[in-house]
């Protein structure tokens, strides 16, 4: 009975959440700017349609 260590809990801590964080941040930096250009071409597009109508 030498295995006394709780099961579930090995294992490294993980590692440093700030990466994670700076890397999901980035992400959603791009993902609203991408969004922002596709609204701004799709305006664009709709009032060119307007104008002709």
């Amino acid at each position: 009975m030498a295995d006394t260590q709780p099961r579930g809990q090995s294992g490294p801590p993980p590692q440093s959440p700030n990466t994670n964080d700076s890397l999901t941040t980035r992400l959603d930096g791009l993902f609203e700017a991408f969004w922002a250009k596709i609204a701004a071409r799709h305006k664009e597009e709709r009032s060119k349609l307007l104008d002709i109508g």
